[in-house]
């Protein structure tokens, strides 16, 4: 018998069979560990379940008939590896790419501080800079002014040192995060009424609630092909809809209602104004469409549907005085 320890690796797909075949590739190249690899097929139609079954046929795959969602997705495989009392499960996206030192490292790091709730590899982009650098995506985050606005050193930048040192931070993003399980059931799991975007910033914030720390370690690295089509030249107002549900749930779960009133707006407007900064016109204008429709300002077309934006108002205004969500 082998005395390595072993990981619990959860992977939830949609659409992205050949990314997910080389996401598992990568993870089952890891040194130190035994890898007990767990995917959770979302109703993709690409024949990503059963490639996984034909190539890796160690791998477990759990198939939901429909898409419900990353959130929904995560659930279903953290209920499953719950039932079995493992005691941390690894998170990756179909999109990444592991180092093969990356899940033991991330292993002996959750062994060595056990008030860390969370921890997360420092991250790149699959695609490199100009000048043939790595892009940093990830090597922590912390909250700015506004809770969601996050401050992110070094982002999109080569690193001028490549540091491989473990530092505390706000947030652990979800496409990379080994969980303590023992702080999942104190949190609970994700939370699905996240259309897309936030749900991890939130899980992290009931984690830290929960009284754990929340960590990168520098020293583990994953490869991210991340492609926001929200902030792609080919920007899709869906996304940015979507961005703006997650926008208000989450500063209604975390904040007074008077403050999540405030907030939402606050943090719509400051992301279109970093993005006509950068030159993201089209951006620009379907997140600002999306906010403006969120408050009733503006119908799904665009046009100003009379008296609803102050109905709205209104009515969240009267709202202000209940408890805390």
């Amino acid at each position: 018998m082998s005395a390595l320890p072993s990981i619990p690796v959860l992977i939830p797909s949609y659409q992205g069979r050949e990314a997910l075949l080389a996401c598992i590739e990568s993870v089952l190249a890891s040194r130190d560990v035994e890898v007990q690899l767990l995917v959770v097929d979302d109703g993709s139609t690409d024949g990503s379940a059963d490639a996984v079954r034909e190539r890796f046929p160690t791998c477990e795959v759990l198939e939901h008939g429909d898409n419900r969602g990353f959130a929904s997705a995560c659930n279903t495989g953290i209920e499953a590896l719950l039932a079995r009392d493992v005691d941390r499960i690894l998170l990756l996206n179909q999109d990444t790419l592991v180092a093969p030192d990356t899940l033991g490292r991330l292993h002996a790091f959750l062994d060595a501080h056990p008030s860390a709730g969370v921890v997360g590899p420092k991250t790149f982009s699959c695609t490199r800079a100009a000048c043939g650098g790595e892009r940093l995506l990830y090597a922590g985050s912390w909250r700015s002014r506004l809770p969601l606005r996050q401050r992110i050193p070094g982002i999109e930048q080569v690193e001028p040192t490549p540091s491989h040192d473990s530092v505390q931070t706000d947030y652990v993003w979800g496409h990379g995060m080994l969980l303590r399980t023992d702080a999942l059931r104190a949190a609970g799991p994700f939370d699905p009424a996240f259309p897309m975007y936030y749900e991890d910033l939130d899980l992290c914030a009931r984690v830290r609630a929960a009284g754990f720390e929340l960590w990168c370690d520098r020293s583990a690295v994953v490869w991210h092909d991340i492609v926001d089509g929200a902030r792609a030249s080919s920007s899709e107002f869906w996304r940015w809809a979507c961005k703006v549900e997650s926008v208000g749930i989450y500063h209604r779960k975390h904040h007074a209602r008077l403050a999540a009133l405030a907030l939402t707006p606050m943090t719509v407007l400051a992301e279109v104004l970093q993005l006509l900064r950068h030159g993201k016109w089209t951006a620009a204008r379907h997140l600002a469409l999306a906010g403006l429709r969120r408050l009733g300002i503006v119908d799904q077309r665009g046009d100003a549907p009379r008296g609803i934006a102050r109905q709205r108002l209104v009515a969240a205004a009267a709202e202000t005085g209940a408890t805390r969500d």
